[in-house]
């Protein structure tokens, strides 16, 4: 299962106790969220694109590239009256020759899709598949995991693994529960989101409840840093002429760190918020407001420990490449 977690940690998760003050947990998202520019969440559609970079700190050598895209977008049709969007996520690594030679020249990836309400972000459904390559003499651990929370079932197979689970949920309580693979859109839209603020929240890590056997919410906690801990990103000059009126690329970003809300949870992962808004269109008039996007995911950065050295053995990082509201 190791391989597994591992991968999970490189996409969605960094798991990792870090203190923070007591919040109430399952705080309401702001509306209309960031990604939304035009006052309509029914009409918001928003794809960010990084390129991955994971390196050996060991050696200092890069062992693996690759890409990551998340994408928000209206869901169109019968939606039961309810404003609906799809939040997905296409995640691609691949080792070259430096890596440890199991993994040298395997592509792993991860493709994942959640619908959930625009203005509450209440998930309704949400299906993932991650395919990791055949590696020699480990046991292939893909799956696929598909969630209806309407209906309260959720499925997981892993044929590798000889393993089929059914886990019903009906009439669980789900309020301010969020899905796992959601879980930054409900970090950009906690209220008053910025520097020096802390909270926690909760997620439905399916993957984890089906071998616990049992519907259990994740508990999960975040803590931003003061000025001092900002850093200057560059998203590079067509993006940075684009949205920010600066062809130098740089934005200045808060850090945020996520973690378990448990003492044995691993290290934290540290994602890097944009202070700056993105300008999607400029006003047409002196006195109009700019159509702006904000708190825009700028960089991560994940560090996975060697625990018998008590050092970090290899650091990934996520860099905004490209970025885009227009569903071309």
């Amino acid at each position: 299962m190791k391989k597994i977690f591992a991968l999970l940690l490189s996409v969605i998760s960094a798991f990792c106790f870090v203190g923070c003050t007591p919040e109430q947990a399952g705080v309401d998202p702001v509306s209309p969220a960031p990604w939304v520019y035009d006052s309509n969440p029914a009409n918001a559609y928003e794809k960010s694109t990084y390129k991955i970079v994971k390196t050996d700190k060991t050696t200092n050598t890069v062992i693996a590239e690759g890409q990551l895209t998340f994408t928000i977008a209206p869901v169109v049709g019968e939606t039961d009256g309810i404003d609906l969007s799809t939040f997905t996520t296409a995640f691609s690594l691949t080792f070259n020759n430096n890596a440890p030679e199991v993994d040298r020249g395997k592509t792993d990836t991860v493709a994942s899709s959640v619908t959930f309400s625009s203005i509450s972000l209440a998930p309704r459904y949400s299906e993932k598949t991650v395919t990791l390559a055949d590696r020699d003499g480990v046991q292939n651990q893909s799956y696929t995991l598909v969630n209806d929370y309407v209906a309260g079932v959720s499925t997981l197979q892993m044929p590798g693994a000889n393993v089929n689970s059914t886990l019903y949920f009906n009439g669980k309580n789900l309020v301010n529960v969020y899905d796992n693979d959601c879980i930054y859109t409900y970090l950009r839209a906690y209220p008053g989101m910025g520097n020096s603020k802390s909270g926690r929240f909760k997620i439905s890590s399916f993957f984890d409840m089906h071998f616990n056997g049992s519907f259990s919410p994740l508990k999960m906690l975040f803590a931003t840093g003061d000025s001092s801990s900002e850093i200057t990103a560059n998203i590079g000059a067509t993006l940075g002429e684009k949205y920010l009126g600066d062809s130098s690329g740089n934005v200045t970003a808060f850090k945020l760190e996520l973690s378990v809300d448990s003492e044995q949870s691993g290290p934290p992962r540290h994602l890097y918020l944009s202070k700056s808004p993105f300008v999607i269109e400029k006003a047409t008039t002196p006195d109009g407001k700019d159509k702006t996007t904000s708190l825009v995911m700028v960089k991560m950065v994940e560090q996975e420990y060697d625990y018998n050295l008590a050092t970090v053995r290899y650091l990934t990082e996520y860099t905004l490449i490209d970025y885009t509201t227009v569903n071309a």
